[in-house]
Parts: C-alpha cells; sequence; structure tokens
C-alpha cells in the first residue's frame, strides 16, 4: 500500500545544519523508498565536561552534568562499552497551576567517543517515570545495543517520575508531554547537542 503523502528524511551534521537528504512521494511510480545517505562517524575530541558550558545556551534546557564513563564501566554479554560522555539534564521544568507538582523532562544522552554519526531514541514503555540507561537495548539477552554500536543515545522519564504514579495524568501538559509531545521536544535538543560536541571528521 503506497504511503499517501511526501516525507523528507533527514539528518543533522557535525555543524547542527539540517541536511535534507532526500525528498519523495512514495506511490505507485516504482521509485521505491528515499535512502539515507551513509553515516558520517566522527571522533569526539576535547573532554566530556566541556559540554557543559557548550551547551548552556539550549532553549528550555537545564543541563546538570556532563562525565565521562570510562571503557567497561559498562558491559553487554561480556564484551566492555566503549569510553562515552554521559549528558544528564532536564527540558521544561515547572511547577503546575493544576496539581501543584513539579515536572520537568529529564534526561540522558550517551555521547560515543568514536560515534558512528547516528543518532537513537531508546522508548521505555509502560507508564514511563523513569529515566533508565541509555543504551539503546531491547532486552531478552541481547549480545548488542546502540550504544555499543557507536550511536548517541537519549533515554528519558517522558515528562513526569515515578513517584508521581498515574496521578501524572491529572496535570494536561503532563499527559501531551507523556502521550507524544517529550518525543518532540527531546529529538531537536539531543541533535543540537550531538552536533554541538567537538568533533573531528
Amino acid at each position: 500500500m503506497p504511503y499517501p503523502t511526501p516525507f523528507v528524511r533527514a539528518s543533522i551534521g557535525l555543524s547542527g545544519t539540517l541536511l535534507v537528504l532526500s525528498l519523495a512521494a512514495c506511490g505507485d511510480s516504482g521509485d521505491g523508498l528515499p535512502q539515507l545517505a551513509p553515516a558520517s562517524g566522527a571522533a569526539l575530541a576535547g573532554t566530556c565536561t566541556d559540554l557543559v558550558g557548550k551547551l548552556s545556551a539550549l532553549s528550555n534546557t537545564r543541563i546538570g552534568t556532563s562525565t565521562t564513563v570510562a571503557a567497561g564501566t559498562l558491559k553487554l554479554a561480556g564484551q566492555d562499552v566503549p569510553e562515552h560522555c554521559l549528558v544528564t539534564g532536564a527540558m521544561f521544568s515547572r511547577l503546575s497551576s493544576v496539581d501543584g507538582q513539579s515536572y520537568a523532562i529529564n534526561f540522558e544522552i550517551r555521547l560515543p567517543k568514536a560515534w558512528n554519526g547516528r543518532f537513537f531514541h531508546q522508548g521505555n514503555g509502560g507508564t514511563d517515570g523513569n529515566v533508565v540507561t541509555a543504551t539503546g537495548s531491547f532486552g531478552g539477552g541481547p549480545t548488542t545495543h546502540a550504544l555499543l554500536q557507536g550511536f548517541a543515545v537519549l533515554s528519558s522519564d517522558a515528562g513526569h517520575t515515578a513517584a508521581q504514579g498515574s496521578a501524572f495524568g491529572i496535570d494536561p501538559q503532563a499527559r501531551l508531554d507523556y502521550g507524544y509531545q517529550a518525543v518532540g521536544k527531546l529529538g531537536p535538543m539531543a541533535k543540537s547537542v550531538i552536533s554541538t560536541a567537538p568533533a573531528t571528521a
């Protein structure tokens, strides 16, 4: 069945510029699906702690920490996950006028020192509420995951904490963030973090 509308494939370059790679309508023309250009990896330079200052201007975002995670700190199927930067923070912190609770979209981003040029947004499932380790793992005894393969990986709590339980649903914005808006806010921010990180091709 053909897709009803055209769509755009895009990627963020190291300079932070949005690069549109292809625009195509998927119909009965037989042209097939548009293809992304091969990823262009980079070696992150400098230190992870340098990122805190460089990311201070991100809109509606507070960076908490940016630290180096040594190779082997995380393991998967007996393999050492290579050295990477762990960036933590929160977006759109607010006090709800509806239920008096504090809300924010808390997140962590793991940036490999040897980045493969790709980004993985990790979902948590259920009612969310926790920032789980951003590895891009699918569970079930995996032998690899996105971080181990060199992806930059993002994880979030979708805008509320597990301690708030299902009561977060009283707040309309918390429901919207949990439903879909957190993803729309986090994606551009994460790509800005990735493109701001010092790198050389």
